[in-house]
């Protein structure tokens, strides 16, 4: 038999069978179409791991912004308590003091 030509023996014997094709012969096709797989198997399972660590980083990222307000909420109660207490004091001695409050933002220092 002949190697060369439009119909190489190692497909001689499949070409009898309907539904057969390239993929399921012996030789180099069986081997590129598993190769081909393998390889979108490999894609899919980076693009699940690289999801998963976005999402992972969402999570954390939510995380400290929840603490960074609950941070900014018990602050701004002790001021509010501070300003409280300044004003008993200054309601106990009967007169008034000027007292000048400043409020920062934290959401300004924020690391973009």
């Amino acid at each position: 038999m002949c190697t060369r030509g439009a119909n190489p023996p190692y497909l001689a014997d499949r070409r009898d069978r309907p539904g057969r094709g390239l993929t399921v012969a012996r030789g180099g096709a069986a081997g590129v179409a598993g190769k081909k797989k393998g390889k979108e198997r490999k894609k899919k399972e980076r693009k699940k791991e690289e999801e998963e660590e976005e999402e992972e980083e969402e999570e954390e990222e939510e995380e400290e912004e929840e603490e960074e307000e609950e941070e900014e909420e018990e602050e701004e109660e002790e001021e509010e308590e501070e300003e409280e207490e300044e004003e008993e004091e200054e309601e106990r001695r009967g007169g008034r003091a000027v007292v000048a409050v400043t409020v920062v933002d934290w959401r300004w220092r924020r690391k973009w």
